[in-house]
C-alpha cells in the first residue's frame, strides 16, 4: 500500500510538471526559430523570421546607422549565429547575428543603407515575425549611399575580386557622345580624406552626361571601372577617359593606372547602362 501511494504521488507530480511547464518540460514550450529570409520590395526591405510555434517579441529597436535588433521572448534557434550576405542592387541586408540570452533570442540585423524606419508585425500559418525597413534620406547628407553590385560586406572587400579584364579599345567620336540617362555610375572610394574630391568628380561626370547615383566608401586598394553588358563597354571606356582627365586636371595624382572589367558573367541580371567606378587615391 505504501509503495502504491509513492507511485501515485510521483505520477501526480509528473503531470503537474507537464501542466505547469516547469522543470525539463519548459524547453518544449520555447518558440523555435527555424528559418529567416529577406525580401526586397519597391520601397522597403523585409526581414522574415519563421518559428515552429507562436512567439512573442518586443518592438525592434534601431541601434545605430544601418542596424536594428529585435528580441524574441522565450525563444531559441539552431541557425548559424552569424549569417553574412553579399550585397548587390537587390540584396540590402548585410548580416544577421543571433544571440541567445538566457531564455530569449535576439537578432541583430545590418543593412547597406544607414537611415530607416521600422514596422513590425506577426503572421500565422506559418508563425512569422515580419520587420519592414523603409529607407530614409538624411537631410544633412548631400550624397546618398547606394549599394554596389559587387560591394559585399565592407569588411570583406579589401581583396581584389576575381574578375576578368577586358581588352581596352579606342573610342571613336560617335562613341564619345552620351545620351542623357544612358549610363548610370556608382562611385566608390577608399579614404575619407578623398570624399570631397569624389563629390567634385560626381559633379564633373554629371556635366559630361553621366547619371551619378550614389557615392560610397569601401575598403579597396585598386582602381577600376566595371560594366555588366557588352553594349556598355563603350560607356566604361568613356568613363575611364573622363576619370583620367579629371585626375590630371583637378588632382595631384598622376599616371594613375585604371583597368576595365566586365562583370556580366557574375551579374547577368544587372540593369543595362550600369557602370561602377572603384578608386583608391
Amino acid at each position: 500500500m505504501k509503495k502504491q501511494m509513492i507511485v501515485i504521488i510521483q505520477l501526480v507530480f509528473f503531470f503537474f510538471l507537464i501542466h505547469t511547464g516547469l522543470g525539463f518540460c519548459s524547453q518544449k514550450n520555447q518558440s523555435i526559430l527555424t528559418s529567416m529570409k529577406t525580401e526586397e520590395h519597391e520601397n522597403f526591405t523585409r526581414v522574415v523570421f519563421e518559428f515552429q510555434n507562436a512567439v512573442q517579441f518586443e518592438d525592434p529597436k534601431i541601434k545605430d546607422k544601418g542596424k536594428f535588433s529585435v528580441q524574441f521572448l522565450d525563444s531559441s534557434t539552431n541557425l548559424n549565429p552569424l549569417t553574412v550576405y553579399w550585397t548587390d542592387s537587390l540584396q540590402k541586408v548585410q548580416s544577421v547575428r543571433f544571440i541567445n540570452d538566457k531564455s530569449n533570442l535576439t537578432a541583430n540585423v545590418k543593412f547597406t543603407f544607414p537611415y530607416f524606419m521600422l514596422k513590425a508585425f506577426s503572421l500565422t500559418n506559418p508563425n512569422r515575425v515580419v520587420v519592414d525597413a523603409y529607407s530614409l534620406s538624411a537631410s544633412s547628407k548631400n550624397t546618398v549611399s547606394k549599394p554596389s553590385l559587387d560591394a559585399g560586406v565592407f569588411s570583406q572587400v579589401s581583396e581584389k575580386p576575381e574578375i576578368e579584364e577586358v581588352e581596352i579599345a579606342k573610342l571613336n567620336p560617335v562613341q564619345e557622345k552620351i545620351l542623357a540617362g544612358k549610363y548610370t555610375v556608382y562611385l566608390h572610394y577608399s579614404s575619407e580624406k578623398n570624399k570631397k574630391q569624389m563629390e567634385e568628380l560626381a559633379t564633373f561626370l554629371k556635366n559630361k552626361g553621366f547619371t551619378v547615383d550614389g557615392i560610397e566608401r569601401i575598403n579597396y586598394k585598386n582602381r577600376d571601372v566595371r560594366y555588366f553588358h557588352v553594349e556598355d563597354k563603350s560607356g566604361a571606356l568613356l568613363l575611364k577617359k573622363h576619370l583620367n582627365k579629371f585626375i590630371n586636371l583637378y588632382t595631384h595624382f598622376k599616371h594613375t593606372s585604371i583597368k576595365i572589367f566586365n562583370l556580366g558573367h557574375k551579374y547577368p541580371n544587372a540593369k543595362k547602362g550600369t557602370l561602377e567606378l572603384w578608386v583608391s587615391f
